[in-house]
C-alpha cells in the first residue's frame, strides 16, 4: 500500500521574494502571471522533495494555498497532474473553502 505525506504549499510564503510582483497599498498584494508558473512549480518540488525524504512517504497529497489567477492556477495543476508522485491536488484561499482540484470524479 502506497503511503501518502500531506504537502501543504502556500503562495505567499513557500515562493521566493523574487518571485511574483508585488503590489503595496492597504495591503501587500503579491500576484504571479504565467511567466511565474516555471519557478512556482520548482519550489513545489522542492518542498515535496524534502517532506518525501524526511517522512520517508512515496506519494504527496498536494494542498495549494493562495491568492492567484484562474489561468496561473489551471496551468500549475495541468503540470502536476503529470506528476506520478501526486495522488491529489486541493486549492484553496483566504475567501474560500478549500476544494479538490484533482482527481475530478467522473471527469
Amino acid at each position: 500500500m502506497t503511503k501518502n505525506v500531506t504537502v501543504r504549499f502556500d503562495l505567499r510564503e513557500d515562493v521566493p521574494a523574487d518571485v511574483g510582483n508585488v503590489y503595496i497599498g492597504k495591503q501587500v498584494r503579491k500576484e504571479y502571471t504565467l511567466d511565474h508558473v516555471p519557478a512556482i512549480l520548482e519550489h513545489i518540488a522542492k518542498k515535496i522533495a524534502t517532506a518525501k525524504k524526511t517522512t520517508g512517504q512515496e506519494s504527496v497529497a498536494l494542498c495549494i494555498f493562495g491568492s492567484t489567477y484562474v489561468p496561473v492556477l489551471l496551468a500549475i495543476v495541468a503540470n502536476l497532474r503529470g506528476w506520478d508522485d501526486i495522488t491529489s491536488i486541493e486549492y484553496g484561499n483566504p475567501h474560500t473553502l478549500p476544494c479538490v482540484v484533482h482527481p475530478l470524479n467522473g471527469l
